[in-house]
């Protein structure tokens, strides 16, 4: 028989915890990059009317903080929320990338032209402001 001395079966027998980390993945830099959807790159960038006046093309400028203008943000059209609309919309089964750039492309560029006609329109009348009767 095993005999432990007194001081040994007297005093309680403390066990710890200890957190083991996990191992360190090695395939970290073999993983292939994720590249984001057209939802989500569409999402994050917008055209403005201010660019297509400038430019024979629209420009697709990244979205700027928060502090633009009322007047600003109703010139501008959001191609993200384009491409949703196409998709939930269910003109087609399948929607390409390039295809709600083209669209919001002639949609700035028609909006530009009315506003335009409206804006020539209030000019000959002599007052500042447009009524719905120009649009």
């Amino acid at each position: 028989m095993f005999h432990l001395p007194m001081s040994a079966r007297q005093s309680p027998v403390k066990m710890a915890l200890v957190a083991v980390p996990a191992p360190f993945p090695r395939d970290i830099f073999h993983r292939p990059i994720p590249s984001p959807s057209p939802r989500q790159f569409f999402a994050n960038h917008r055209l403005s009317l201010a660019s297509s006046t400038s430019h024979p093309r629209p420009r697709i400028l990244p979205i700027q903080a928060a502090s633009t203008s009322s007047q600003a943000r109703a010139r501008s059209f959001a191609v993200g929320q384009v491409a949703r609309f196409l998709k939930t919309g269910r003109y087609a089964q399948r929607v390409g990338s390039d295809a709600p750039v083209y669209l919001f492309a002639v949609l700035e560029y028609l909006s530009a032209e009315v506003l335009e006609l409206a804006r020539n329109a209030a000019r000959r009348t002599g007052s500042y402001r447009g009524t719905s009767t120009w649009l």
